[in-house]
């Protein structure tokens, strides 16, 4: 399409969806080279980007490069009358990223990846903003070459208001949905929580924890993974391999919302429980008993540093369901979750 020339100049194509695509621009009023979406005609066009530029507006009060949250710089129309939407230029995605190098993160890696989003998700609270899309495609790097590993999280277009998250609401990509969207249950930031510890565990192990095309699936993949330890599946870990579980499992507690009590227990992940208060507190997991054999394959056979995700991952795949109290406690903790809530508090 046309951009008004006056104003912006193409440079190149980023990228293309349903909706509509991204280019490289030059902003000839600021100097600055930067993102431009331009949303395709379609029948709804004028709600979905009226819905998505109130979105950006919620978040853009807070600090893009403080709470890791994409710039939005303004909205305006080409000449051709096509919806654009300005944003600082990003690097590439964590999904081109997996693509390219076709194989698993590090745990340092993820470690800082994990830090960024954190806050993220913490700051969408603030604002009361879930995101509901939160995926390897939405997560980008920053700048890859001068900052490895410092990410943003991006497109609001299906973000809902945490108020209006009506029970029964269906939001998320189902590999990525959180047990209690499924089931009809109270909805709350939470449900990013346990699309982030999705994410988490598919950088860590290569592949989707949950690569279901239906919902029944999908639970049942879940709940095959939410029983009690093998007996010999922990034994093999060291300290830092349980702590990594215990924070996946504790991110993908299948029942968000109990709130959780203060304490002093540091974690490098800073996170404490999937609830809308995320403190370090810490709670027995659980693991299922059922592990497939790719993931009990994939925790055995790792070194000392993947050994210690798979421990956050029995924690974070704890239960389904966030809520239940817990209490103090000063052991502690590397990464820093304690269980899957709606608000986190980073150290």
């Amino acid at each position: 399409f046309n951009l008004d020339v006056r104003k912006h100049t193409d440079t190149n194509l980023m990228g293309e969806g349903r909706y509509g695509k991204v280019m490289k621009c030059l902003n000839k009023e600021t100097g600055e080279i930067v993102a431009l979406k331009a949303m395709k005609i379609c029948e709804n066009t004028d709600y979905v980007v009226a819905k998505e530029v109130f979105m950006l507006d919620k978040v853009s009060t807070l600090d893009p490069d403080a709470d890791n949250i994409i710039r939005f710089n303004k909205y305006f129309k080409s000449t051709e009358g096509l919806h654009c939407m300005e944003f600082e230029l990003l690097d590439l995605s964590v999904e081109d990223l997996m693509k390219r190098r076709r194989a698993p993160f590090s745990l340092n890696e993820i470690r800082l990846m994990a830090k960024n989003l954190l806050i993220s998700l913490q700051g969408l609270r603030r604002v009361g903003v879930i995101h509901t899309d939160v995926k390897p495609d939405n997560v980008m790097y920053v700048d890859q070459q001068n900052e490895p590993f410092r990410v943003k999280l991006i497109d609001f277009g299906v973000a809902t208001l945490a108020e209006r998250a009506k029970t029964g609401k269906i939001m998320q990509p189902i590999a990525y949905r959180a047990p209690e969207v499924t089931l009809g249950l109270p909805l709350s930031e939470a449900v990013d929580m346990w699309s982030l510890g999705c994410c988490l565990l598919e950088w860590y192990l290569s592949f989707l924890p949950f690569p279901a095309d239906s919902p029944y699936d999908h639970l049942k993949m879940i709940t095959h993974l939410m029983g009690v330890p093998h007996e010999g599946l922990e034994s093999g870990l060291d300290f830092e391999d349980r702590t990594f579980l215990d924070l996946l499992q504790k991110m993908f507690n299948p029942f968000p919302g109990c709130e959780v009590t203060e304490t002093a227990w540091q974690n490098p992940f800073g996170v404490r429980k999937r609830t809308t208060c995320i403190r370090l507190v810490q709670e027995p997991g659980r693991c299922s008993s059922a592990m497939t054999d790719k993931h009990k394959d994939t925790i055995e056979n790792g070194n000392t540093s993947d050994k210690q995700f798979s421990d956050v991952e029995v924690t974070t795949l704890h239960a389904p369901f966030p809520g239940c109290k817990v209490t103090t406690t000063s052991q502690q903790h590397p990464f820093g979750i304690r269980r899957r809530t709606t608000y986190i508090r980073v150290h």
